[in-house]
């Protein structure tokens, strides 16, 4: 993925409390990312189980025709960023046990997609929100509200 920012094999010289943060920062991230996917599994399997209740004549008014597809949706958004943690936690714990600094590399490249992730995901929801807040304020000064 980032193999061309160094070329140089066995170069890394992380020590100290450096190297015992990352590889506790890595046993973290893979903590997190099995975690994340079992969450995002599911929630997968309550979505596909739900998917036949939408077109059931007994649906309990309690499920909406969308439920079940965003508990999917969801569920794979979900998937994303624990991927990233694991390749993180792997790439991290390969680096520090060869002493590689292109490992290293990948690792800092997989973290920051998972963050990258977390961020795009911040400004879309923020954007949303705003945009619901916009539309209230229109339709509740078009009815009298305000």
């Amino acid at each position: 993925m980032y193999d061309n920012l160094d070329s140089l094999e066995g170069n890394l010289s992380v020590q100290g409390a450096s190297r015992d943060f990352l590889t506790e920062t890595a046993k973290w991230a893979r903590f997190l990312g099995i975690l994340g996917y079992i969450l995002a599994g599911f929630i997968l399997v309550v979505g596909i189980i739900l998917l036949p209740a939408i077109f059931s004549e007994t649906n309990p008014d309690s499920i909406s025709a969308s439920d079940p597809i965003k508990m999917i949706v969801s569920a794979l958004l979900y998937g994303i960023p624990c991927r990233y943690l694991l390749k993180f936690s792997k790439h991290t714990k390969s680096a520090l046990a060869r002493n590689s600094s292109t490992e290293l590399n990948n690792a800092f490249g997989s973290l920051k997609s998972a963050h990258k992730f977390f961020g795009i995901v911040t400004i879309i929801t923020i954007a949303l929100y705003a945009l619901m807040l916009l539309l209230f304020v229109v339709i509740g000064s078009d009815i009298g509200f305000f």
